[in-house]
This record gives C-alpha cells, sequence and structure tokens, in this order.
C-alpha cells in the first residue's frame, strides 16, 4: 500500500543518459514524496546522468545521503532512516519490497 511506503528507491544503473524532461519528473516525485513525510533514494546513478543532476541542482536538491551506488546500500540505509523516524516500529529483517521490472528493479522500503 502506498501509505506504508516511507522511501522509493529507484534503480538508475540502467539509465545512461537523462534530459530536462527526466529531470523534471524526477524533482516532482521527490516533492510529492516530500510533501508527505516519504524519501527518494537513487542507485546506480551513471557518471553523466550524475553529471546531468549536479548541472541542475537536483543533487543538492536530493542531497548526497540520496545517491547509493548500489541497490543493497540504498536498501540499508532506507531501512536505518525508517528506524530512526519518530513513531517508527520496524522489526528486524529486510524490508524491500521489489516492485516493477528488470529494466527499472524498483524498491519500495515499508515501515
Amino acid at each position: 500500500r502506498a501509505e506504508d511506503v516511507q522511501v522509493l528507491i529507484l534503480s538508475m544503473r540502467a539509465v545512461p543518459m537523462i534530459d530536462v524532461t527526466g529531470l523534471e519528473a524526477l524533482a516532482s516525485l521527490h516533492e510529492q514524496l516530500a510533501q508527505h513525510g516519504k524519501r527518494l533514494m537513487l542507485s546506480g546513478v551513471q557518471p553523466t546522468v550524475r553529471e546531468m543532476f549536479q548541472r541542475s541542482g537536483l543533487d543538492m536538491e536530493l542531497g548526497a545521503e540520496s545517491f547509493f551506488w548500489s541497490a543493497e546500500q540504498a536498501i540499508l540505509a532506507a531501512e536505518a532512516y525508517c528506524q530512526t523516524q519518530a513513531g517508527m516500529n520496524v522489526p528486524a529483517g529486510p524490508h524491500a519490497v521489489h516492485t516493477g521490472d528488470a529494466a527499472t528493479d524498483t524498491a519500495r522500503i515499508v515501515g
């Protein structure tokens, strides 16, 4: 359920380039999640894509703590984030729920 999602992780490893429209879509997604107290994390961002994030300033908007080289690192960070949130009761064990297909390799973290 969408209301259970605290962190949305997008694997960007299959994204070799991004244009302004893609950056705007990610910025909009980040804003929508933030309005509801949720976080967006990105993993596997390719160097050319990361450069576009830097040029647009979206990397600063998301924050360095939102970028990870591997999905595993992002999942661990998301679990730690969930555990530090006030009122969160996160039981031990994995909390990543993979959705989408292999092309997007999306994971959502439920609390």
